[in-house]
Order: structure tokens, then C-alpha cells, then sequence
């Protein structure tokens, strides 16, 4: 027992992060006293690999105030990249995990996320690839409309870089192996929003940049460009304890925040701060690079029914509020009625045209989105039909009868 307690706080008083790294393994738990912690595992040195640029001038005339509170969903798909011969990660379970965790770090930026879907790319290039064709891969089967997210199944040539964004505003990462459990997912879309590191400029080590004094004087311009997150040498041991002894130019110790998620301390950081999040936002609205992945809403439910009928929003957010508006069409003539729940059943016993808006509330304003749906068996009623049994599908054609049910494409049930 004593040998094991001198171990353990040799490993305790040991620097394993002097440079610019982040910690395998991430603080899960609130505390954050090395007392509480001595038993976990000892996490090894890694880093991000993101290229931090020097910003452009719009950067700077972005706001630093977080003044909308409307809360922003952006659609993310996930690719798993398994070997050649089909052995990797299961797509549905790291889907899981990563939309759970971005859901968590980014409540308090009112960010959220939406699975736009999932897929496989199997390929022993991109699984065993180096760092080197990080952007070859953010080009496989990317989308217009979603940050797409890479996941290495392997990851085992990508030695110590845990993740790397497509650029600082871009809307693709790529993430070794295991590490899409911990927070370097947040992180690199963190840089996909336009943040720094806390330590750009200012690490011994770092790419560019400049170097971000104590008192703060020059940190709208040096440093991550952000006045509320402090100068960061990016110097850490393996309990995510600050173990930096220098200065800064005008010979001020250092106090870094250990808990910012762009900080390299991978072992208690889990939030923004209030500047950073202006910061993404502002880049998430403005920007054609990200603005295209805030997701669209649509009615999710059936085009056709026999007896009943659920719909339901794809996304609706805590701060909004929807109204649904049911226009039903049959041979009894036309009927409207409006529903407030979250969710809308429809019925009837006789073939009915729906058309169906949902008008969505928030502090930004109201929208409308509608689709349309018939229910029982073709008639004139609702337009005139055909069925195609061996195929399921059928055909609305005829725009002379309710609801001019013409306008709408064929559709599938």
C-alpha cells in the first residue's frame, strides 16, 4: 500500500503536458480537487491538429455579445470509416454518443444538434491514413446542409492528434478513434464556429499568433481574440492541475481557466465562455460556411393513412411553441380546426384530403411550414387516385377537386 501511494503521487506531482496537449481521458465529474481523482486511469499527451490561421478582418467586427436567445439547431451527419472488409465502429452507437454529448456542451450557447443521418465509409486509406489527407476525407460523402463528422475506426496512424477541423469557420472534423467519447468532438466544432485555442500565441509552442498579456490589455487582438477567456501558456500535468511558473512580458504570473473546451486541460474542461459563444453564434448566422447547416424544420408523418395519422415536428426547441392548422377535405365538404399540442393525431373513418400547417413560435418570430396527407381509400371526394398495389404507391391528379391536391409530387406510403 505505501509503494502504491508514493506511486501515485510521484504521477501526481509529475509534468507530462509542458507543450501544448490534451488528455486522453476527460473529466466526467464536477470536482476538481486531484485529491478525488488519484484513482483514475493516467491519461497520455495528445493534441489537436487544427491549422489556426491568422483571422480575417470581418473576424473582428463580429459581435462579442450574446444578445439573441433564439436557439439554433444545426443538422450534423456522422460517418463511421472502418476498414475495407467492413470491421469498425457501429455507426448508431457513436451517432448516439456524439449527439448526446454536443447536446450537453452546447445547451449553454442555446446550440443544438440533429442527426441528419449516419453512414459507413469503408476504406483501409482513410481508416490507417495519416494526417496528411485530413481534407481528401472531409470530401467523402459531405453534405451541403450538415457539419459532417469523421470518425476513424482505427485512427492508429494519426499518432498523437486526437481530431482536426476542415479550417477555423468550416463545417467538416475528423476524429480518431475513441476519442469521439470525449469532449475533442465539442472542441474541434468549436473551431468549426470560428474559435481559437486559449493558447494560441501565447503557448511556448504555438502557430502563429500572439502572445496574450495577464492584465488583458491586448487580448482583443493576441492570444484566442477573445477579452473574457485568460491567458493560457497551455501548461498542465495529467490531473489537469496549471503547473506554469513563467510570466508574461510585463512578468505577471499566469491563471489559466482550466475549463474552457479550448483549452488543451482535457481533463476539466466542458464550457464556453460568454464571448466565445457571441462569437459562434454570430458565425453560425452570418457565415455561408456553417449558416447552411441550420436545420430546416419539416412534418414528419405519414402521406397516406388508413383510420389515423401522428405528426410531429422534426425539431421543436424549449423556447418555441407550435400551432397546428388541419384543413379536411371530404365528401361531407371542408372542415378547419386548430391544435396546440406538440404532437397531432388525425382520424376519420372516410377518405379525407388533409392539408396540414404547423406555424412555429420563438423569440425570433413565427414560421410556417406545411405538407399534406389523405386518409381510407381513393375518391372524388379528394381527388381523383390510382394505386399501384404491387408498388404501394399512389398518385394524386387531378387538381379540379378539394384542396387542388395536384400540386403535390407522387409520393410513397
Amino acid at each position: 500500500m505505501n509503494k502504491l501511494f508514493t506511486y501515485l503521487l510521484a504521477l501526481c506531482t509529475a509534468t507530462c503536458l509542458y507543450g501544448c496537449s490534451e488528455e486522453l481521458e476527460e473529466m466526467t465529474s464536477t470536482e476538481e480537487s486531484p485529491s478525488n481523482i488519484v484513482s483514475r486511469s493516467i491519461p497520455e499527451s495528445f493534441s489537436c491538429g487544427t491549422i489556426e490561421t491568422d483571422p480575417p478582418a470581418w473576424y473582428f467586427n463580429t459581435p462579442r455579445v450574446f444578445n439573441n436567445n433564439s436557439i439554433y439547431t444545426l443538422n450534423i451527419y456522422i460517418h463511421v470509416i472502418r476498414s475495407s472488409s467492413g470491421v469498425g465502429f457501429n455507426k448508431e452507437e457513436v451517432a448516439q454518443t456524439v449527439i448526446t454529448n454536443l447536446n450537453g456542451y452546447y445547451a449553454s450557447a442555446k446550440i443544438n444538434f440533429y442527426l441528419l443521418g449516419s453512414d459507413y465509409i469503408d476504406s483501409d486509406r482513410y481508416n490507417n491514413s495519416t494526417l496528411s489527407i485530413y481534407k481528401e476525407i472531409c470530401k467523402q460523402n459531405s453534405h451541403n446542409n450538415a457539419i459532417d463528422i469523421y470518425v476513424l475506426s482505427s485512427g492508429k496512424n494519426w499518432n498523437n492528434t486526437t481530431g482536426i477541423a476542415n479550417g477555423i469557420v468550416s463545417s467538416a472534423c475528423v476524429i480518431q478513434s475513441t476519442y469521439y467519447t470525449e469532449t475533442t468532438v465539442p472542441h474541434e466544432l468549436g473551431h468549426c464556429f470560428g474559435l481559437y485555442h486559449t493558447h494560441h500565441g501565447t503557448a511556448k509552442d504555438s502557430e502563429g499568433g500572439k502572445a496574450e498579456l495577464v492584465n488583458g490589455s491586448n487580448s482583443a487582438t493576441a492570444g484566442d481574440y477573445m477579452t473574457d477567456t485568460p491567458a493560457d501558456p497551455c501548461e498542465w500535468n495529467i490531473f489537469g492541475e496549471y503547473i506554469g511558473t513563467g510570466t508574461d512580458a510585463n512578468g505577471d504570473f499566469y491563471n489559466p481557466d482550466p475549463k474552457n473546451l479550448m483549452s488543451y486541460n482535457g481533463y476539466y474542461r466542458h464550457k464556453f465562455s460568454a464571448e466565445q459563444i457571441a462569437k459562434m453564434r454570430s458565425i453560425i448566422s452570418q457565415r455561408e460556411e456553417v449558416s447552411p447547416t441550420i436545420h430546416q424544420k419539416q412534418i414528419i408523418g405519414p402521406k397516406h393513412f388508413s383510420n389515423s395519422g401522428t405528426y410531429s415536428l422534426s425539431v421543436l426547441n424549449a423556447d418555441e411553441s407550435v400551432r397546428w392548422e388541419v384543413t379536411a377535405y371530404s365528401e361531407n365538404g371542408s372542415t378547419k380546426t386548430t391544435y396546440t399540442t406538440s404532437t397531432l393525431t388525425l382520424s376519420s373513418t372516410q377518405p379525407t384530403y388533409y392539408s396540414i400547417v404547423a406555424s412555429i413560435t420563438s423569440p425570433a418570430g413565427t414560421k410556417s411550414v406545411t405538407t399534406h396527407a389523405t386518409c381510407n381509400e381513393p375518391s372524388p371526394y379528394i381527388g381523383s387516385l390510382y394505386w399501384e398495389t404491387n408498388q404501394g404507391q399512389y398518385s394524386i391528379t387531378d387538381a379540379t377537386n378539394y384542396g387542388e391536391p395536384s400540386m403535390y409530387p407522387e409520393t410513397s406510403t
